[in-house]
């Protein structure tokens, strides 16, 4: 994942390489590969405003480069979306039909 963003030859947009390089580095620290990305703390790391935070990780996810694994609450203090971060062992393929979970907390 950082192999793409350090690459300045790489098809991201500034704001691209910024989220993926801070969920990057949260991922790293925490030792795991799927990560909670709350808007809120995207757009505070990367200087960017919280509109801009969802809209790139909406287009990250898009673009598989980011994955979406399961939605967040959306409410205040709830839990964010969580991201699945590609690893070098799963081909682009796998990233593309990689399944999406949504879950229904209401239903619980």
């Amino acid at each position: 994942m950082l192999a793409l963003v350090e690459d300045a030859g790489a098809d991201l947009l500034d704001e691209e390489r910024a989220v993926l390089a801070y969920a990057a580095e949260t991922a790293r620290e925490r030792g795991l590969c799927r990560v909670a990305l709350p808007q809120r703390t995207v757009a505070a790391a990367t200087g960017l405003s919280q509109r801009q935070a969802r809209l790139t990780l909406d287009r990250l996810d898009e673009r598989r480069l980011l994955p979406l694994h399961t939605h967040g609450r959306g409410c205040i203090g709830c839990s964010a979306n969580l991201y699945t971060l590609p690893t070098v062992e799963m081909s682009e393929a796998e990233h593309k039909t990689q399944p999406r979970i949504k879950v229904n907390l209401s239903e619980a």
